[in-house]
């Protein structure tokens, strides 16, 4: 989880072809492999596998896995629109092993430093017990 830390709260200039296209409401007509290499970084543009739009941005998401330590786990990345984009990760998990088809059940786990992803899996796992 968290592999590409140094992204959590990463500013990055934005071209301002992509805030036009951002704002103009292009961005609903491209694909999330487009999208992607628009929006982030290379190694995190060719995890992601899905994407949902908003007027205030677009939040992208990695394939759900199946972690040893017995959660289902996939990582979430939201980039805002305008003329400076930043990008946030966070992660969604569920205790248990991941399911064939997609999950919705996830326990969304936000960007906080005082919270880190495995503190939030020892409380579902003491809640679940």
């Amino acid at each position: 989880m968290f592999v590409l830390g140094a992204l959590v709260l990463l500013q990055v200039a934005s071209p301002p072809v992509v805030a036009d296209e951002l704002s103009s409401g292009a961005w609903s007509s491209m694909s999330t492999p487009e999208l992607a290499a628009k929006l982030l970084p290379q190694p995190v543009a060719e995890r992601v596998v899905r994407h949902e739009v908003s007027p205030k941005g677009v939040t992208f998401f990695t394939r759900q896995r199946s972690m040893p330590d017995g959660f289902c786990e996939r990582d979430l990345y939201y980039v805002s629109a305008g003329p400076t984009r930043t990008v946030t990760e966070s992660a969604d998990i569920q205790l248990g092993r991941c399911a064939r088809s997609v999950r919705t059940d996830f326990i969304h786990v936000s960007p906080n430093p005082h919270l880190h992803v495995a503190q939030a899996k020892a409380a579902v796992r003491w809640l679940s017990d």
